[in-house]
């Protein structure tokens, strides 16, 4: 991601700037991570009904919710 950052391949979030990223990618680097790789979805629906559980109250509030389309959705 850095890579695509300094060659001007990777799109920054309108009202951010590149050096916001940079910070964030400072911040992440120091986590240690664990990924989960699983199959994907054949579609969005099941993703839908997985996120839904957590916007109604679980890990995620309301207003965490920043923009929803019917491609994307964006949450803080």
């Amino acid at each position: 991601m850095r890579l695509a950052l300094k060659n001007n391949e990777l799109k920054v979030p309108q009202g951010d700037t590149p050096q916001i990223l940079t910070n964030l990618f400072n911040k992440w680097g120091r986590l240690d991570w664990m990924v989960h790789c699983a199959k994907t979805y054949e579609h969005g629906n099941g993703v839908v009904k997985y996120l839904s559980r957590y916007i109604r109250g679980g890990a995620f509030k309301n207003n965490q919710l920043l923009k929803l389309t019917e491609t994307n959705v964006r949450i803080s």
